[in-house]
């Protein structure tokens, strides 16, 4: 009964950890559209090998790689890494 009282806490300490890494993520992104405008869409509708915009001090909404433009990522919540990360075009970026 312990046993199964323990593992059931770790199944919802799980689930409670994803969760919460979920409501990190922005709810829209700046989907960049093929006229060169700008849209906001929700999240949940930006499909791979499109682009987005990532303004200054935003979260990155989704996993990708800079196309152009140059920053500093923090990723310590994924490296442990203390100081930002400089990313230039062709780096890799992970969402929120």
């Amino acid at each position: 009964l312990l046993g199964h009282w323990l593992e059931m806490k770790a199944i919802g300490n799980a689930g409670n950890a994803l969760q919460k890494m979920a409501e990190l993520l922005p709810g829209n992104a700046h989907l960049l559209q093929p006229d060169g405008s700008v849209r906001d869409v929700p999240l949940r509708q930006v499909q791979q090998k499109q682009q987005v915009m990532v303004k200054p001090g935003e979260k990155i909404p989704v996993d990708g790689k800079i196309i152009s433009g140059e920053t500093t990522v923090n990723e310590s919540m994924v490296t442990g890494e203390a100081k930002g990360v400089a990313k230039t075009p062709g780096a890799s970026v992970i969402g929120g």
